[in-house]
């Protein structure tokens, strides 16, 4: 009974009513919040993660909704901005939500952090930031890898698989790139790999050359490329037009598929971290590649947004029917969530660990003639 397989088998077919109130409650829709970014820098994560919210939503309401109940999605843009973060996360608490889905950004959830505490609203969030787990807060559930895991597989990849002696590392100055570059150096140290170089590149900038400049200048074996949105397909192509030819490891924010697709032919040979290899579909994550290739053609590949957002749902789904459909037992239903096997992995929480997914789902993907392929996973 684990996996997709369980929704399709029954799990929402309506159950047998111990009270009236019970009764009552299943004609009324379950609200969930979205806060994503929809516009600005961080746009190309938000948008196909809304697209996959709302697919698992109708997938979930055409089996029989969760309980009998419908899905009803609130959603909002955050337009990669903390300060709308803020603002959506209060007025989705205001609208009654059981929970939020997002934000992407690491800076945007330490953001709303106050807000979980004040409203009692649980956030499946998306970032890999490493803080965001460790404030404690137990509003705050990751529905992702840490990057205390993505760090140490690009290390050791770099290592192991790469024979790399030292590295270099690009990084965004949000709390995204920052968190990753100290955890980069602390594996680093551990593992006795030399950075050779280490440059912070602001979020959103348009150009890099003088960050790839210095780093270049070290002769780095390897390259680290740390960070999300537009800029990480710059950056990408900066490093190109300076003649870099050591291998590039990329972070998940790498790996959105418009980032790929606008650094075009310099985003040939590189590596990231992600949940997925498009060309590995994994048993739970049939059901979602069946209905992405329906909807945008056979070629489709599914992305990692396209995973973390169906599995947000899913998750939400499976803890409000631990909950019994108390809103007020959410949080409890999230922790007694265990190895649920999604799309992204298999997700167990618990009262003492809010992390999700574990390091048996990272993997390493490669870009190779346009398209994307696996390379190792697991570590």
């Amino acid at each position: 009974m684990q996996g997709l397989s369980r929704w399709s088998a029954g799990w929402f077919a309506v159950g047998v009513v111990a009270s009236i109130g019970w009764a009552h409650a299943q004609e009324e829709a379950i609200k969930l919040g979205v806060s994503e970014p929809l516009s600005g820098p961080a746009s190309s994560l938000g948008i196909p993660v809304v697209e996959s919210i709302k697919t698992a939503a109708e997938f979930i309401n055409a089996n029989g909704g969760v309980n009998g109940r419908k899905i009803e999605l609130l959603i909002r843009d955050d337009q990669s901005r903390a300060d709308v973060a803020v603002q959506n996360f209060r007025r989705l608490a205001e609208e009654g939500v059981y929970g939020v889905i997002g934000p992407n950004q690491g800076s945007n959830a330490l953001a709303v952090a106050p807000v979980l505490l004040e409203t009692k609203v649980p956030m499946c969030g998306f970032q890999n930031t490493i803080s965001i787990t460790k404030l404690d807060n137990p509003y705050i559930f990751r529905c992702q890898t840490s990057d205390t895991d993505n760090t140490r597989a690009a290390l050791k990849f770099a290592s192991e698989k790469l024979g790399a002696k030292n590295v270099a590392v690009l990084y965004t100055g949000d709390a995204y790139g920052t968190e990753a570059y100290a955890a980069l150096e602390a594996e680093a140290k551990e593992m006795n790999i030399p950075i050779v170089a280490a440059e912070k590149i602001n979020y959103g900038a348009s150009d890099t050359t003088a960050e790839w400049t210095k780093v270049l200048s070290a002769q780095p074996e390897a390259i680290i490329l740390w960070g999300s949105g537009s800029t990480m397909s710059v950056a990408l192509r900066n490093g190109s037009q300076l003649g870099n030819t050591a291998p590039i490891i990329g972070a998940q924010g790498v790996a959105a598929a418009a980032i790929i697709k606008s650094a075009g032919a310099a985003a040939e040979g590189v590596y990231m971290v992600t949940l997925n290899a498009p060309d590995q579909v994994t048993p739970e994550q049939q059901e979602l590649s069946r209905i992405y290739k329906e909807r945008h053609g056979e070629d489709y590949a599914l992305t990692i947004y396209d995973i973390i957002g169906w599995d947000a749902v899913h998750i939400y789904a499976e803890a409000i029917r631990q909950s019994g459909g108390d809103k007020a037992k959410v949080v409890e239903g999230m922790e007694k969530t265990q190895g649920l096997k999604l799309a992204g992995g298999s997700y167990t929480y618990t009262a003492e660990s809010h992390e999700g997914l574990g390091s048996d789902s990272v993997w390493i993907v490669q870009v190779k003639d346009g398209a994307t392929v696996g390379v190792q996973r697991g570590f």
